[in-house]
């Protein structure tokens, strides 16, 4: 991405003395990284994910970048996973399976079993989720 600038706003990269040519300038602009919080990265990630799914373009969760880099943040981030599987319908019991290396749903299809299961997970192992 690039933004336009005339080369006028940037006197201090030009010679004071050096003649007004009307040139413009594209400087190519990158966002600024700061420092993000755990959950911050999650929210991002997530954010990222959901657009995708929702939108029919995923068709196997653990190739999507997104997806994997959640996994890549490790069990650090299980409580923003866990509080994000209890609420929305999206497709986390993969990433929860490889993070935790446990299934509490047994296998079960259910969706209510499975949130069920994992709640229950979650207060066995003091992880501290929303009401």
């Amino acid at each position: 991405m690039s933004v336009y600038c005339p080369i006028d706003d940037f006197d201090e990269l030009l010679d004071p003395n050096a003649p007004y040519t009307g040139a413009i300038l594209f400087l190519p602009v990158l966002p600024k990284r700061k420092e993000e919080t755990v959950q911050q990265q999650f929210v991002r990630h997530a954010g990222a994910f959901q657009v995708d799914w929702y939108a029919g373009e995923v068709k196997n969760p653990k190739e999507h970048a997104s997806y994997l880099a959640i996994i890549a943040m490790g069990r650090v981030v299980l409580p923003f996973l866990l509080q994000d599987f209890l609420g929305t319908s999206l497709p986390w019991l993969p990433a929860l399976r490889v993070l935790t290396r446990q299934d509490p749903g047994n296998g079960s299809t259910d969706r209510e079993v499975q949130r069920a299961a994992w709640r229950a997970w979650a207060v066995q192992n003091q992880i501290v989720l929303k009401p």
